[in-house]
């Protein structure tokens, strides 16, 4: 029976995912930071194309660096999806209106879907550690990203119909949005991602 404990318990071990380093934590946080900075200053300064480009250097990067290259592409485009749409529908009600970057008036400009890209790499890296916390999920959800958004407007690259409105409204999404998000990266987590290696298979 010992030997059987054995192997069950190191089958179990191999097939765990490893958290990523520190190393690549800190990397990925400083990497979206900074396409959250080219983003919000292209946009304001009617250059909005420049944090899609920054994005898509940082989710270039990002693919090197994961082991499971598709599944993590799916995630990341399965994100930006979600929340372009989110972002979207507050553009085609008129609560959010944007200063450069909308091919479409009912659409979000391109650079938040760069954004959104970006953000998608965090997932599994930067917010590993938010995946089996919703509560808390929800709640930095809830008070974080509506700031974001305030600290778009302040640097000129978004403003509000109605503040109070957009500030619950942004409130309310993103309390849905975050821990939502997570579960889907737990789940791809779950099925390979490792965090810097690949789940060997049998």
């Amino acid at each position: 029976m010992q030997p059987q404990v054995i192997t069950t318990h190191a089958a179990q071990n191999l097939a765990a995912p490893a958290s990523p380093s520190t190393l690549h934590v800190v990397a990925n946080a400083v990497a979206f930071k900074l396409v959250w900075a080219a983003a919000i200053l292209g946009a304001a300064n009617l250059s909005p194309w420049l944090g899609v480009w920054a994005a898509a250097a940082v989710l270039t990067g990002h693919l090197w660096a994961v082991p499971n290259k598709h599944q993590e592409l799916r995630l990341v485009l399965l994100t930006a999806l979600i929340g372009f749409s989110s972002d979207s529908l507050f553009a085609a009600t008129g609560m959010l209106q944007y200063t450069s970057g909308q091919l479409a008036t009912w659409m979000g400009p391109v650079w938040i879907f760069g954004l959104w890209i970006a953000f998608g790499t965090t997932l599994n890296v930067a917010f590993r550690w938010l995946q089996n916390r919703r509560m808390l999920a929800t709640v930095l959800g809830a008070v974080s990203g509506p700031m974001s958004y305030l600290a778009g407007s302040k640097m000129g690259a978004v403003s509000f119909a109605d503040p109070t409105l957009a500030m619950i409204s942004l409130s309310a999404t993103w309390s849905v949005l975050l821990p939502t998000l997570l579960a889907l990266a737990a789940k791809s987590s779950a099925d390979g991602f490792a965090g810097g290696r690949e789940v060997a298979r049998a």
